[in-house]
């Protein structure tokens, strides 16, 4: 079975279950260093001087939590793939004495009777930061993020984040953790941008949700449809990310825009500034000197993507190995020239693949609702307590938008369309050849999930027209032709030429302004393109199959979209990897050459 496409796997290599990996005391302080599910980035900036106790003192100052350096590396998992460099971009050094102090200050400027921090605890690693949950002898708790090196460019990152989530709190009432200190540079006693926030209550819903009876699990589906709702009736006058206005130069102008009333609103606290997405920093564009922004329309926004793929596949020094193929003599083999003419076609296309202008609106998103991101009331789920993880929110165009929560992720086969209903019927013939108890349980379950994506869908045509519109968009072609452009510096442009070639056979069958006559194609490939194209996509498959039989040697459980495995799995990997290795280049090369570039083209470690 597929699962659902416009959603993450989860990662079944990680444990929902907090563990313990150790306890040490420091001082006065107790440390607990724990291996769990990842409580995402956030971050911030002192406001007021720190408020004394009766003593007319801060509190004692206890050094030594520094000397773990468990605090400051990647140690949730393990990575099958190019695993030095995925640690390196994941470890960062700072004093965690110092932003015990600034949680101390926090703590006795928020709640009465705080004087000291009683216990520290490393939260399980995000992708993009470190997280640390300090807690006061007064039982008052707050967490302190620490970007990663990957999350995106210095001050940028961080300032963004911090004024996102309080335009997210105070402006538009969603339920997000309450920024007592930030930092956006890493010129301060800590040594690294953080931010201090409150430390949510409840549990992650991801705890309970398989659990959930379908009326609770609606319950928390409306509530999510109603910020949704909230944000689809938002709409800013720029593309790009959200700052404070003092965090950007002089000249950047206050943010306008028109609430969900209908009312045009200008803020001077608030601009908009440079995306801080994450197809912005991902695979090396962090370091590129490309036009992040802002922008003034959908098209501005889609034509950058377009140049940053560029840049980046002229200038990188070597371009980036692909995720989902293994590339030899034997297949395609990617090149700067091919890459090249895959984004030019992009561009000469761009303003034909674009939708309605309505659906071209700036807003702003949270694009990773997962149960890990909402946290609940344990006694009543449908009761959110909180949303966390804003870091690298950008405004984009309604219709780039994640705009189906990833809680409705299901391991299955799709929706064939937008209103369709399931079958239990059809459903139940999935698991024909499984014992009668255990196929009615799998398929009733499923059954179930996606129920609930159906009812979402319906939901969302009643209450938000607009938003599913944006839906229906998501399912065309040209809205693909947009979305695969993001990664043509990785992967993808052998199919991406493909699907041209196709389009161009068809008269453009799913581009309706070229079809229909209204505008010529700004694209003609020869008969001999053609022919070429055929070929590199066929070869590309093929490079595809091989990715895909190396994944069955090694074993399919140690894959997920996080390309994360536990410490176990990576050790019983380890055992499995040279001798998959062995046989499959034994396999596939034909001379001593071919056997030499698979040895190279092999991804696992």
């Amino acid at each position: 079975m597929n699962r659902r496409t416009n959603g993450p796997a989860k990662n079944q290599a990680v444990s929902h279950r907090s563990q313990v990996l150790g306890t040490h005391h420091v001082g006065e302080f107790q440390v607990v260093l724990h291996r769990r599910t990842p409580l995402r980035a956030i971050r911030q900036r002192s406001t007021a001087p720190p408020p004394s106790n009766r003593n007319g003192s801060i509190s004692t100052r206890l050094n030594g939590w520094n000397h773990n350096d468990e605090f400051f590396r990647f140690t949730r998992a393990r990575f099958l793939r190019d695993e030095p460099r995925q640690l390196s971009h994941r470890y960062v050094p700072f004093n965690l004495d110092e932003l015990g102090q600034v949680a101390i200050r926090a703590a006795q400027g928020a709640s009465k009777g705080a004087r000291r921090c009683v216990n520290i605890e490393k939260l399980a690693d995000g992708m993009h930061n470190k997280a640390v949950r300090f807690t006061m002898d007064n039982g008052f708790q707050a967490v302190g993020k620490v970007p990663n090196p990957n999350a995106g460019k210095p001050h940028f990152t961080t300032a963004s984040e911090v004024a996102t989530m309080d335009f997210m709190r105070n402006i538009m009432g969603i339920p997000v953790p309450k920024v007592y200190s930030w930092s956006s540079t890493a010129d301060n006693a800590v040594g690294a941008e953080y931010i201090l926030m409150e430390n949510v209550r409840g549990v992650q819903l991801g705890t309970l949700w398989d659990q959930l009876d379908v009326e609770i699990k609606m319950k928390v589906l409306k509530k999510v449809t109603s910020y949704q709702e909230t944000w689809a009736r938002t709409c800013f006058s720029q593309y790009g990310s959200l700052y404070y206005k003092q965090d950007l130069a002089s000249s950047a102008p206050c943010v306008k825009y028109t609430d969900h009333n209908g009312g045009t609103v200008v803020d001077n606290r608030f601009a908009i500034g440079p995306s801080v997405s994450r197809q912005n920093n991902d695979d090396g564009r962090i370091d590129m000197d490309v036009d992040r922004g802002p922008w003034n329309t959908a098209e501005d926004y889609e034509r950058a993507t377009g140049f940053r793929e560029l840049h980046g596949i002229r200038n990188v020094s070597r371009l980036p190995g692909s995720p989902i193929a293994i590339y030899y003599s034997g297949t395609y083999q990617p090149s700067r020239d091919k890459k090249t003419l895959a984004v030019e076609s992009y561009l000469k296309l761009l303003k034909f693949l674009l939708p309605e202008k309505s659906l071209q609106t700036s807003h702003i998103w949270h694009n990773d609702l997962h149960t890990e991101n909402i946290l609940v009331n344990p006694m009543d789920p449908s009761e959110i307590y909180g949303i966390i993880d804003w870091q690298s929110t950008e405004l984009a165009p309604l219709y780039d938008h994640t705009l189906e929560p990833y809680i409705l992720d299901y391991d299955g086969p799709p929706l064939d369309g937008l209103m369709e209903r399931p079958k239990l019927a059809d459903i139940r013939a999935l698991f024909h050849d499984e014992p009668e108890p255990i196929a009615n349980r799998k398929a009733n379950a499923l059954f179930i999930d996606m129920s609930l994506v159906s009812l979402y869908r319906h939901l969302i045509r009643q209450k938000i027209p607009q938003l599913f519109k944006a839906l229906e968009f998501r399912e065309t072609m040209c809205f693909q032709l947009l979305l695969f452009a993001r990664n043509l510096l990785v992967d993808g442009e052998a199919t991406y030429l493909a699907l041209l070639a196709d389009q161009q056979r068809e008269n453009w069958r799913d581009i309706p302004i070229i079809h229909h006559g209204h505008e010529p194609s700004p694209i003609c490939f020869s008969a001999d393109m053609l022919q070429r194209i055929d070929i590199d996509h066929t070869d590309t498959n093929s490079a595809v199959a091989l990715m895909r039989e190396a994944h069955e040697m090694i074993g399919n459980r140690f894959f997920c979209a996080s390309g994360l495995v536990s410490h176990e799995e990576f050790r019983e990997a380890q055992q499995i990897i040279p001798r998959a290795k062995a046989e499959f280049i034994h396999k596939h090369a034909r001379n001593a050459e071919e056997a030499l570039e698979l040895e190279h083209a092999w991804p696992f470690q």
